[in-house]
């Protein structure tokens, strides 16, 4: 006996570009846009404070903060002392 299984074709997969509020009247501007912003700041090793150029409390100055943080690596020497640290609590361990 044979059993047919019927399935519909899945719609096609489109990227929605979406948009984030500047608030104050200014015109919205776009995610990818505020994406590749902060990412440049983040690798560049620029301060938030400095780099984000939208108001915090606004959709894409949230936007912003988040994807800052997410691309943000630790320097070298502040990974060395975080290890150092750790190691340290693991000898005064018993």
């Amino acid at each position: 006996m044979q059993t047919c299984v019927h399935t519909t074709p899945a719609a096609p997969a489109t990227a929605t570009r979406r948009t984030y509020s500047r608030g104050h009247g200014m015109p919205d501007v776009d995610g990818p846009q505020i994406e590749a912003e902060a990412k440049a700041a983040a690798a560049a090793g620029h301060s938030l404070n400095h780099a984000c150029p939208y108001p915090y409390q606004t959709e894409a100055g949230q936007h912003f903060v988040a994807v800052y943080y997410l691309n943000r690596r630790a320097t070298p020497s502040t990974a060395q002392v975080l290890a150092r640290s750790a190691h340290a609590l693991e000898i005064a361990t018993p």
